[in-house]
């Protein structure tokens, strides 16, 4: 089902619970792993998840050891996003303020995190 939200940008709900999801790919992921409990597992180790891009990042990161190197310090990445955002933030100098107080952070999603838990005092929970 999709349903409008945010704006004009399109979401689609999970018939199941109040989860919304911006494709639906996502949306597929949240229902197979919280829903059904559909998980892959790794051949080599044993290691399970809900989304097959995190089991293929597995494979490159553990069993092969695939890593994005900093070229400005020591840090490694499992994924190339990461390794960006690291070098916005630490070499680059960017930071994202909260609108409400002094925070920063370098990452928009830590930002977003603390908007909701300190301004709007919603509590995460633990899934397992």
């Amino acid at each position: 089902m999709i349903i409008r939200k945010r704006g004009n940008m399109k979401m689609h709900a999970c018939g199941q619970c109040q989860y919304t999801a911006t494709t639906k790919g996502i949306l597929a992921v949240h229902h197979n792993s919280l829903h059904q409990d559909i998980k892959y597992s790794c051949d080599l180790c044993g290691y399970q998840t809900s989304w097959t891009g995190q089991l293929k990042q597995h494979k490159k990161t553990i069993h092969e050891g695939k890593m994005f190197q900093c070229r400005e310090c020591e840090y490694q990445a499992t994924q190339k996003t990461n390794l960006i955002r690291h070098q916005k933030s630490i070499h680059q100098g960017q930071k994202f303020q909260c609108k409400d107080c002094a925070y920063q952070a370098g990452d928009k999603s830590n930002i977003r995190q603390h908007q909701k838990s300190i301004h709007e005092r919603k509590k995460f929970q633990c899934r397992e």
